[in-house]
């Protein structure tokens, strides 16, 4: 009988303003840290899978998340605040050698939370009964979700405990609804709290995605290889369903824009590439480990031709692509656009294939880089998939075929007029 996998949630307490890299690092690292290594030390000892939920407090999310609307004008701050904890956790990694793809790989899935400690027990919880599915969970369904979660790791620190203090009693309100095991509750090092006086940090209402006149879209693309699921695909897919409208008044969908075909050439050890369909089915988990909470997050939602509904009015549809840019010039019904910083002139482009067509451009949403850590060693190295199909290369003469690495193909490929097929999976 195969072993059970190990099922951790960390519930990070909020970091105190101003939030930077470096505050970021000193009071997360240390409950990161122990986190890892005990979770990695039980998927040793029972020889199976693990995966690490992290409740990651949000910018700007002190109310029910559904009442947060303006959803462009947070996304720079959200963004830099995913993306920072993203890369200590893949130097974490880096430096302690553990494995983030594989059969005893740590899955690590951040998900953004609502949640604000001076808030009225009873007011959040009525809140949360009413909420409807908003890309970032409040405490409340977050706490009544029916994951089988084997173990909770809670911040040995005040607001750590805290924390805990309400998840426990949120859960212990809907613990007729949980299915699975019971946890095990297991404390970790908190970290140091770095906090000028008088500094509330920087304003949310600083950033430009306050200019916008659009606060979220109800189609959202996103667009690239996504081979082996890493720590920047993962921030790149939370911040694209981030985008979508808080309580999905309407239908939503998310458009997932998978390289395929000739283009795959254009990537560093192609030949090891995982079918397209195996890379759909992973963005499709991914997303709902991040999207999906509630007392009826245990049923996982049928797929059809027009997608996955993740959760209640948002689908999430994988399409493969063979156009180097994605379904931006292909699909008259995209509204934004989220792709990481090197990309830009990219999305120039299909701002001007749309405008030839005479469609809406899109709104350009920029993610930065997820880097593998802070030391001398790892400091600048991309997180990225192409050395883990070097690897996949190495150990597989049989699909050893000669790496080739060319210029950007956005130089030299004209548009294609073809259509973006969605992936039967």
């Amino acid at each position: 009988m195969p072993a059970q996998p190990v099922h951790g949630l960390l519930l990070l307490p909020p970091a105190p303003p101003p939030s930077s890299p470096s505050t970021l690092s000193v009071a997360l690292s240390p409950p990161l840290s122990d986190t890892l290594k005990r979770l990695s030390k039980l998927a040793n000892t029972t020889g199976s899978p693990s995966i690490l939920d992290i409740a990651l407090p949000t910018p700007g999310f002190h109310r029910p998340a559904h009442e947060v609307t303006h959803r462009a004008q947070l996304f720079s701050n959200v963004q830099a605040h995913l993306r920072a904890v993203y890369t200590l956790i893949a130097g974490l990694c880096a430096e302690n050698n553990y494995p983030t793809t594989g059969p005893r790989a740590i899955d690590i899935r951040i998900i953004l939370l609502a949640y604000n400690p001076s808030q009225p027990f009873s007011a959040a919880a009525q809140a949360a009964r009413t909420s409807p599915p908003a890309g970032v969970v409040d405490l409340p369904v977050l706490a009544v979700t029916p994951r089988p979660w084997t173990h909770i790791f809670i911040v040995h620190s005040e607001p750590g405990e805290a924390l805990f203090t309400r998840f426990n009693a949120h859960a212990s309100e809907g613990i007729t609804a949980r299915t699975g095991p019971s946890w095990s509750a297991v404390r970790v090092r908190g970290g140091i709290q770095i906090c000028s006086a008088g500094d509330a940090g920087p304003s949310v209402l600083s950033v430009p995605g306050g200019l916008r006149e659009r606060q979220s879209f109800s189609s959202v693309a996103c667009w690239g290889v996504f081979d082996r699921l890493h720590f920047g695909h993962k921030l790149m897919l939370t911040m694209a369903a981030f985008l979508l409208p808080p309580g999905v008044p309407q239908a939503a969908q998310l458009v997932v824009g998978l390289t395929e075909g000739p283009m795959l050439s254009e990537h560093a050890a192609h030949a090891a590439v995982q079918p397209v369909r195996e890379r759909a089915r992973a963005i499709e988990d991914f997303l709902g480990g991040v999207l999906r909470f509630g007392t009826e997050a245990a049923t996982k939602p049928p797929y059809s031709p027009d997608g996955m509904e993740i959760v209640p009015g948002v689908t999430v549809q994988c399409r493969r692509t063979e156009n180097p840019y994605g379904p931006g010039t292909l699909d008259a019904g995209l509204e934004a656009l989220v792709l990481a910083t090197e990309s830009v002139q990219e999305a120039k482009a299909v701002n001007e294939g749309r405008w030839e067509r005479h469609w809406e451009k899109l709104e350009v949403f920029e993610i930065g880089m997820v880097v593998a850590g802070e030391s001398d060693e790892q400091a600048g190295k991309k997180v990225g998939s192409a050395s883990l199909r070097r690897d996949v290369l190495r150990s597989d003469p049989g699909l050893n075929l000669p790496i080739v690495k060319v210029g950007n193909p956005a130089a030299h490929i004209v548009v294609a007029e073809t259509e973006v097929d969605p992936i039967d999976l």
